[in-house]
């Protein structure tokens, strides 16, 4: 079994700059992640994004400097590694690499992201049908456009704007927009029409913006505690002030801790990195501590929100072994 001193789960911008911070310490750090390229999001959203180092870049640029960031500092990276679960101990199953293996972590950053949300209308399921990130994915990423040039977006949201913007500059044409609850799909075989807002249209692709809910699979596997909160995108992991959870030496950070910016992701990746550096005294609490509250000036709401999420979902079974005992 090969033993780091930090391992990090997930490559997008909050996992590579966990990553980079605790390297950067002198921690041994090794980053796994699913996709054949590390970046996440910053692959395929052109939107300008502010590195911690001061300088600005299209998110695809942005995540090739990362990871040369994160290289430069010795992470061992490990791309198209599929982390399926994590046990006691902090010991995490790897497979895609050479041979199936397990790792072992003296401190383990989640930084799994997060997943859309479906949505279910009237022709959901004929082809031609997709969310927001995957038609992203597939301008940008694969550069591949989906098939005809009349897209509907349906949904609302910066994901929405970035997706119209998207289309226009790969040369399709977006016919349609508006609420998803409106939205009806029909076609013989493949999307052919669109009505939403009470509007029907001819349309080659469906594009929907129904949200986003953060991937809390593995750390609910350690038993971390999980609370819920409508601004984070449902339930997530209760976590401290430096983004520690109910167990210790597990950090969660970015989107897989609530719904957010891929600026917040970022310096949530930092404050996780220096927090298990600092729980491996490499750093001291009072550096820690600096950093803590460059995070809290810098995201106000989001310190709030993190704060605000109740333990819902433990009291909800609390109350439900409770009610079944008195039977």
């Amino acid at each position: 079994m090969i033993e780091f001193d930090v391992v990090v789960v997930g490559g997008g911008p909050a996992g590579l700059s966990a990553a980079i911070a605790a390297a950067r310490n002198g921690l041994r750090t090794a980053l796994f992640d699913e996709n054949p390229v590390a970046g996440g999001a910053l692959r395929y959203r052109l939107e300008p994004v502010s590195l911690p180092n001061g300088g600005t870049l299209p998110g695809p640029s942005a995540a090739r400097a990362l990871v040369d960031d994160a290289l430069r500092h010795r992470v061992q990276i490990a791309t198209g590694a599929v982390a399926w679960g994590a046990f006691s101990g902090f010991v995490v199953g790897v497979t895609g690499l050479d041979a199936h293996r397990e790792i072992r972590a003296k401190r383990l950053i989640l930084a799994t992201g997060s997943t859309d949300l479906a949505a279910a209308f009237p022709g959901s399921d004929l082809p031609g049908v997709l969310t927001g990130s995957a038609l992203l994915r597939l301008l940008h990423v694969h550069r591949v456009w989906p098939g005809g040039r009349r897209v509907a977006i349906v949904g609302a949201g910066d994901l929405a704007e970035e997706m119209a913007k998207a289309v226009h500059d790969a040369g399709g044409e977006v016919v349609a927009r508006g609420a998803i609850e409106t939205l009806a799909v029909s076609g013989n075989g493949v999307v052919e029409r669109v009505n939403v807002d009470g509007v029907e249209c001819p349309a080659d692709v469906v594009a929907i913006c129904a949200g986003r809910r953060p991937d809390i699979s593995m750390a609910l596997a350690l038993e971390a505690q999980a609370g819920y909160s409508s601004a984070f995108g449902g339930f997530t992991v209760m976590r401290s002030e430096s983004l520690e959870t109910s167990v210790t030496g597990l950090y969660v950070c970015g989107s897989a801790g609530g719904i957010g910016s891929i600026a917040s992701s970022l310096a949530e990746g930092t404050l996780a990195g220096l927090a298990a550096t600092a729980s491996l005294e490499k750093i001291s609490d009072s550096t820690l501590q600096q950093e803590i509250d460059a995070f809290a000036g810098a995201f106000p709401d989001r310190v709030q929100q993190i704060e605000a999420i109740e333990p819902d979902w433990t009291q909800h079974l609390v109350e439900s072994v409770t009610a079944g005992a008195g039977k």
